[in-house]
């Protein structure tokens, strides 16, 4: 927002939103997450959080690929909703990175 600000552009929140820099933080908050589970894999089973970080990822992948592009699927995207989406993925990477770490923690 302030590069916009600097540029002479009116600072808004959803642009930054809309084109899925969220999301990308939220792919590589997921993949610290996944690079932790080494750590926790050998005190407990981690299937079902590495199911869960999958999950997330590809939903952030995806979402961040159509948001990203210049196709037509990604100008057909209302930008409210996926202002909305980008926020719930990046909340959900930031508690599942939260978890995993906590966990890893506890277990040393």
């Amino acid at each position: 927002m302030a590069i916009q600000w600097l540029f002479g552009r009116p600072a808004s929140f959803s642009a930054v939103i809309a084109d899925g820099q969220v999301c990308f933080y939220g792919i590589a908050i997921l993949a610290a997450a996944w690079y932790d589970l080494r750590d926790l894999a050998e005190f407990m089973p981690i299937a079902s959080m590495q199911s869960c970080i999958f999950l997330v990822g590809a939903i952030a992948a995806s979402l961040y690929g159509v948001l990203a592009s210049d196709h037509l699927g990604a100008r057909m995207v209302s930008v409210g909703r996926a202002a909305v989406v980008s926020i719930v993925i990046g909340l959900a990477s930031i508690s599942l990175a939260l978890i995993v770490h906590s966990k890893v923690v506890l277990a040393h």
